[in-house]
């Protein structure tokens, strides 16, 4: 059993439109600090426009972001960096298409995952998956 505590989180946006099976967001920004016994955590994010289906689908115009992590199990840091990003759940696959930049190492008891500049692979309790510049697919 872990608890956590969220020392500090924002979710802030210039505009916010809510249509009844999607939301888009101008200039999201999300930050999150959280310490807890299993560790602590810190992610920010930010982009330019962000639609999100209720479906599951996304797409974002541009987006970046980092995070920091450290537990009792592993590690996770990493850089995120889109530009004009889909996103879409089929079942158990995951789809990603666009322009990335993602640079990213995660080594828990859930898995290990590795991306350099857009290319790498994950492996683990949450999928099989290799990443590219322009599409990443999960299983």
């Amino acid at each position: 059993m872990s608890v956590s505590r969220d020392v500090f989180q924002t979710n802030t946006e210039l505009a916010k439109f809510r249509h009844p099976s999607s939301t888009t967001r101008i200039v999201p920004i999300d930050t999150r600090v959280s310490v807890g016994s299993d560790g602590a955590q810190f992610k920010a994010r930010a982009g330019a426009v962000e639609w999100k289906h209720d479906n599951g689908g996304s797409i974002s115009a541009a987006r970046v972001g980092g995070n920091l992590g450290f537990s009792g199990d592993g590690m996770n840091a990493g850089f995120e960096g889109k530009a004009v990003w889909a996103e879409k759940k089929f079942g158990p696959v995951h789809v990603g298409a666009g322009a990335n930049v993602d640079t990213e190492m995660k080594m828990s008891a859930d898995g290990v995952g590795v991306t350099a500049l857009g290319w790498g692979f994950q492996a683990g309790n949450n999928g099989y998956g290799i990443r590219t510049p322009f599409c990443n697919i999960t299983i």
